[in-house]
C-alpha cells in the first residue's frame, strides 16, 4: 500500500531573542516544537566541523539508533567542504544534481493509526532569499519507493541569521519545515538539495526534532467498540 504524506511546510519570519527550554546551544535552534523530550521524541543535529562526506549527529538524542548526514556527489565538482564563509563555521557548499541526504532511525510502531512529525532547521545562503533549498522526503532507501518533494514559501518569511551583537549577517537565513507523515514510517530520509541544478546552496547547521503520534490504547479500544456498534446496527438495519 502506498503511503501517505500529508506535507506542511513553515519559514517562520521574524527574528527569535527568546530563550527556549531543551535547547542545542545551536544558532540554527530559534523554533523549537513545544514536545521537544517528550516521550516518543527524537533530537539530532549537525554542525559540520569537519570536511567528511559522512557525518553523524553531534547532538544524539535519538534512542532507536544515531543518524547520519552525507554529501552526495553524483556530479563529483562543485560542492565542498568550507572551514569558514561569512563568519559561519563549518559550511558544505552543494551545487548541481548534488545533495545531502540525512538519514533518521524509528520506532518499530507503524501502525495504521501512527504519525510522525518532523521539524527540520536549516541555516544556509544562496544567491538570492528566494532560493531556498529544496526538502524531498522519502520513507524507504529503494530508488523505486515513492519520494515526496516539499516546496518553500518564497518571499519574505524568512529569518536572517544574527550575530552575537544582533547585526544581520548578509545572506544567511533560517528556515524552518514541518512535516507530518501517516503512518509512522520505520525510517525516514531527508534529501537537501539547491533551489535549481545549476547552483549552489551554502548549508551551515541542521536542528532536526521528530515526534512519533501513537494512538492511546483507550483510543484503540474506542475505535473498536465504535466499529462494532456500527456493524450492529446495519445488521439490525438490514434484518
Amino acid at each position: 500500500m502506498k503511503k501517505r504524506l500529508i506535507a506542511v511546510l513553515m519559514l517562520t519570519a521574524g527574528i527569535s531573542f527568546m530563550a527556549h527550554a531543551g535547547s542545542t546551544g545551536l544558532d540554527t535552534d530559534m523554533f523549537q516544537p513545544a514536545w521537544r523530550g517528550q516521550a516518543n521524541t527524537t533530537l539530532q543535529a549537525w554542525t559540520f566541523s569537519t570536511d567528511d562526506t559522512l557525518a553523524y549527529s553531534d547532538v544524539d538524542l535519538n534512542p532507536y539508533g544515531t543518524s547520519a548526514a552525507e554529501v552526495i556527489k553524483p556530479d563529483q565538482h562543485g560542492t565542498y567542504w568550507l572551514s569558514e564563509n561569512r563568519g559561519y563555521d563549518g559550511v558544505w557548499r552543494i551545487t548541481g544534481r548534488d545533495f545531502m541526504r540525512l538519514h533518521v532511525p524509528n520506532t518499530a510502531d507503524i501502525g495504521p493509526d501512527t504519525s510522525r512529525e518532523v521539524w527540520l532547521q536549516i541555516n544556509w545562503s544562496a544567491k538570492s532569499s528566494t532560493r531556498a533549498p529544496r526538502l524531498i522526503v522519502q520513507t524507504d532507501n529503494d530508488p523505486a519507493a515513492p519520494t515526496y518533494e516539499i516546496e518553500a514559501i518564497m518571499g519574505d518569511d524568512l529569518t536572517v541569521m544574527n550575530d552575537a551583537q544582533g547585526c544581520p549577517r548578509r545572506g544567511y537565513y533560517q528556515s524552518l519545515y514541518k512535516i507530518t507523515l501517516q503512518p509512522n514510517p520505520m525510517q525516514e530520509w531527508l534529501y537537501i538539495k539547491p533551489a535549481g541544478n545549476r547552483e549552489a546552496v551554502f548549508i551551515d547547521e541542521i536542528v532536526l526534532d521528530t515526534r512519533d503520534v501513537v494512538p492511546e490504547p483507550t483510543s484503540i479500544a474506542l475505535i473498536g467498540i465504535t466499529g462494532g456498534l456500527g456493524m450492529l446496527i446495519r445488521r439490525q438495519f438490514y434484518n
